[in-house]
């Protein structure tokens, strides 16, 4: 496993640097797939965390995304046929509270015909 991180520069008009922080930072296996990706903003607060799963092929399996609170705010699940091509998808994603305060998930499916 390694960690990385990406840094962000903010520049002036007459590009003097302003600011420098940890923009994204990540976890990668050992054959180069991200498995965890943290998005920080100026003040290096998390804005969300994004986790990856992939297929024996390297494709994406799964994507997830939740806010600074770990809670879900989306998630992108792909299933293949036994042929092996992608053939649904399925999207969680993360509705607006109700009137009653609630918050409230919803699942889409996507099926891809050949």
């Amino acid at each position: 496993m390694q960690n990385r991180i990406t840094t962000k520069i903010e520049l002036d008009r007459n590009k003097n640097e302003l600011n420098r922080f940890i923009y994204k930072s990540f976890t990668i296996d050992s054959n180069d797939y991200i498995i965890d990706e943290t998005e920080y903003d100026t003040d290096s607060n998390i804005v969300c965390k994004i986790i990856y799963r992939y297929f024996d092929t390297g494709e994406v399996n799964e994507y997830i995304e939740y806010n600074p609170l770990d809670e879900l705010l989306e998630r992108h699940t792909y299933f293949k046929n036994d042929s092996g091509d992608i053939d649904k998808i399925e999207f969680e994603l993360l509705a607006v509270i109700n009137r009653l305060g609630n918050l409230h998930t919803q699942t889409l499916e996507m099926r891809i015909k050949p």
